[in-house]
């Protein structure tokens, strides 16, 4: 611009289709520049490799040896690569090292198409599962771009409830989404969800948001491509608030 501040958009233009693929980089902002970019946006240059000055959210890797990972309890974000067999242990095991995160960013390695019962696991799929770390969540991203596949997300966070659970928003980031039948069955303090920009390639939405009783928005829901769905039983059941 002419008085030699860059606008807005056009920082966050850049985070999100000019920025490649980088190993041992740094991006510096200034805090004037950092602060037009939310943590999705922050998320996205630190999937793609930048370390971003002014920024504590560490990016695990699929190749991340997390039994490395020393307890900073000064994390309350954090980035996570997933694939399709990864995907169930890989959440206990950055909490063991970041126990006080509440915010989580996904990406998948490029071939990750399943997140099935990520977050409704127990012990007998998962011997390092422990609930009290699923009940700290409060919000989950899909980084936008971060899916190269559509993604499976039947009974994703299912069981992420327990009476404790504090999961209250969920943006899928514009990815393209299989299968997400029951995906938020009985998620009890689900107040919003992000579908903006979200492509459905699967004929149902059976019990997607059934017994969400605190479900107050469906952000994008409106703009979706739903000619295709076939099935709608139990979609909104017991969605009080809607």
């Amino acid at each position: 611009s002419e008085d030699g501040i860059v606008p807005k958009d056009a920082i966050i233009d850049l985070v999100e289709n000019h920025l490649g693929t980088v190993s041992g980089k740094t991006l510096t902002l200034g805090s004037t520049y950092l602060g037009y970019l939310t943590d999705g946006k922050k998320a996205i240059a630190l999937m793609k490799g930048w370390t971003v000055a002014g920024v504590n959210m560490p990016n695990v890797t699929v190749g991340t040896d997390t039994t490395t990972l020393t307890s900073d309890t000064s994390v309350t974000s954090c980035i996570m690569q997933v694939n399709d067999t990864n995907y169930k242990t890989r959440l206990d095991e950055v909490y063991a090292g970041y126990p006080n995160t509440t915010s989580v960013f996904l990406y998948g390695d490029g071939t990750c198409t399943n997140l099935s019962s990520m977050f409704n696991c127990n012990t007998a799929n998962n011997p390092n599962y422990n609930p009290n770390y699923k009940a700290k969540i409060k919000e989950i991203y899909f980084i936008k771009g971060g899916f190269t596949q559509p993604i499976t997300l039947s009974t994703a966070f299912t069981g992420v409830t327990s009476g404790k659970n504090a999961l209250e928003y969920v943006d899928f980031g514009g990815n393209t989404l299989d299968n997400i039948g029951y995906a938020f069955q009985a998620c009890i303090y689900l107040k919003t969800v992000d579908m903006t920009g979200v492509t459905l390639t699967h004929t149902s939405l059976h019990s997607l948001f059934i017994n969400c009783y605190e479900l107050e928005d469906i952000i994008g829901f409106e703009q979706l491509d739903i000619s295709q769905i076939r099935t709608w039983q139990c979609t909104f059941q017991n969605c009080k608030k809607l």
